[in-house]
């Protein structure tokens, strides 16, 4: 098994996925049996499979290394192109849910993943792809903020997350100081964490009212995948 930072990084070309992906889903479409359904799924999942580990690279090494400029602009790449990739995912689900091998799918793959595949294609439309953009641009921004954090404390310079432990320590003049400081870092950065906030809410009630919705409680719901 490969180590974590074995696993090499090549960026995808959206228009050549998407090429793929096309025809792969058209190998779908025409299966002649449950077998050839069977074969054509597992197929699209590797090709799934292999762009989510690419995302998760992205933002993974993202966040460890936030000076990291290579992978900072790969994690701005991937953030305009998610809503393109999960456009590919919704039209393959389509066609499983919709498919006449259906109930030999559900015996191979299960049946809680068609209940979870309901949800994704309930959540997505081709219309809010630029308010997935958007929102993915602010998710990303206020991640950074977060994880630029320089925090002074007892004569040291620490992250957020490097601060934590010190919250929970058994001396409580420490855990106070601890908390106060991590505070201090979100009250010095109020205004930016307001914008994002409020940007945020607008884009996903923008969401939620093009998928026919009341409100985002409903999109959160179902973006949680829920089944129980």
């Amino acid at each position: 098994m490969l180590k974590f930072e074995e696993y090499v990084y090549e960026r995808p070309v959206l228009h050549e996925e998407q090429v793929t992906f096309k025809e792969l889903l058209k190998k779908f479409t025409d299966a002649q049996s449950a077998e050839e359904a069977i074969s054509a799924t597992e197929s699209i999942n590797a090709f799934r499979n292999r762009l989510s580990t690419l995302y998760n690279l992205v933002y993974i090494r993202a966040s460890i290394d936030t000076k990291d400029e290579f992978y900072q602009q790969e994690r701005d790449f991937f953030d305009e192109i998610q809503p393109n990739l999960k456009e590919m995912n919704t039209e393959f689900y389509k066609e499983l849910v919709s498919s006449s091998f259906r109930n030999n799918l559900e015996k191979q793959f299960g049946s809680q993943f068609f209940q979870l595949v309901d949800k994704e294609i309930k959540a997505f439309s081709p219309e809010i792809i630029s308010l997935l953009q958007k929102e993915n641009k602010l998710a990303s921004e206020y991640s950074k903020l977060v994880a630029s954090a320089e925090v002074a404390f007892q004569g040291e310079t620490y992250t957020l997350a490097q601060l934590a432990p010190f919250a929970q320590s058994k001396d409580r003049e420490i855990r106070k100081q601890a908390i106060t400081a991590n505070a201090h870092f979100f009250e010095s950065h109020a205004d930016q964490f307001d914008s994002i906030y409020d940007q945020l809410v607008k884009v996903r009630h923008e969401i939620a009212l093009k998928l026919g919705y009341k409100n985002f409680v409903e999109v959160g719901y179902l973006r949680m995948q829920r089944i129980d």
